[in-house]
């Protein structure tokens, strides 16, 4: 059996994964956040993730830039971020209404135009599953948020690998991907 201490670790390791892909995918890799990936101890845990960390110059940037506006961005062929186009092909559903009742508990750090962005859901799951470690009592919270919010992003990311053009997306969207059918096995087994 896991003690305290190690299902902690765990727990707060998996909010950090979030806070990760939220990050990821709410705006293009700058040279200081590349400076990042490039050092350890980021670095030798992308390696063993067998996922390929990019040079560091600004040409890499540029490049990493492109690839993120061809995947997410558009103008055509791209992988939308937003769960109510994803879910229904247009902005403003019922996911949108939902996000809006959750928005009035939790405030996240960053802006974002519209409340489905799969960052801020990410985001907002970081901030659910730290104040579970906090509050034993939130591990409800956390399973109806990740099935009503997050699930979804796993086929997304999955997507999202598949039109990038650089190992670097490729890798670590495929990664996310991972994590989050992991996830989904998480909540389901903490469900039953």
């Amino acid at each position: 059996m896991n003690s305290p201490k190690n299902q902690t670790d765990h727990l707060l390791a998996r909010a950090g994964l979030y806070q990760f892909y939220a990050r990821l995918i709410e705006r293009e890799l700058d040279i200081e956040t590349l400076s990042t990936f490039n050092a350890d101890p980021l670095k030798s845990a992308f390696n063993n993730l067998k996922i390929e960390v990019p040079d560091l110059s600004d040409e890499t940037v540029e490049t990493l830039a492109i690839d993120f506006c061809h995947i997410f961005i558009g103008p055509r062929d791209f992988v939308p971020p937003y769960q109510s186009v994803w879910e229904s092909g247009q902005f403003e559903s019922a996911a949108t209404d939902s996000m809006a009742e959750y928005l009035e508990i939790i405030t996240p750090q960053s802006k974002y135009q519209f409340k489905d962005h799969a960052g801020l859901q990410l985001e907002m799951m970081n901030f659910i599953l730290q104040r579970q470690h906090d509050i034993q009592d939130c591990s409800d919270l956390a399973n109806a948020f990740f099935a009503r919010h997050v699930e979804w992003i796993g086929s997304m990311l999955h997507a999202a690998a598949k039109r990038s053009e650089t190992p670097f997306y490729q890798s670590v969207l495929r990664a996310g991907a991972e994590f989050l059918r992991d996830e989904q096995l998480e909540f389901t087994g903490a469900s039953t």
